[in-house]
């Protein structure tokens, strides 16, 4: 009887790792039953097992949990992921904000439809 609970507890600790590991890359609030359906098919998990393991992750702290009345929402700590630097955010930016080769062409477009449309 030991030795079946033990094996339990070994197999929650596996599931646990599987979910922390996915809230961890995927970076965004799940619900149980969000990370059951996704992780599913994959791994075969079961509700149950999904739960238990997402309430314990949240107890040791690994993960948050938020509750919004009947709901839980469950994510990564973001204090436990690494930091992003300025160096990241500058290529956001860079990746915001259109080259001036793209803005003068959509400029010249732009008159041109205006000609068109104005002479036609």
């Amino acid at each position: 009887l030991t030795e079946g609970r033990s094996n339990a507890k070994a197999e929650d600790g596996f599931w646990a790792g599987v979910i922390l590991a996915y809230l961890n890359e995927k970076n965004r609030p799940y619900s149980a039953q969000d990370v059951f359906s996704n992780l599913q098919k994959q791994h075969g998990l079961g509700k149950t097992a999904v739960v238990k393991a997402m309430e314990l992750l949240a107890l040791e702290g690994k993960i948050k949990e938020k509750i919004y009345g009947k709901q839980k929402i469950y994510f990564a700590d973001q204090s436990l992921l690494p930091n992003v630097g300025p160096a990241t955010w500058m290529l956001g930016i860079e990746l915001a904000t259109p080259a001036p080769k793209v803005c003068n062409l959509t400029t010249t477009l732009s008159s041109c439809l205006y000609i068109f449309f104005f002479f036609f």
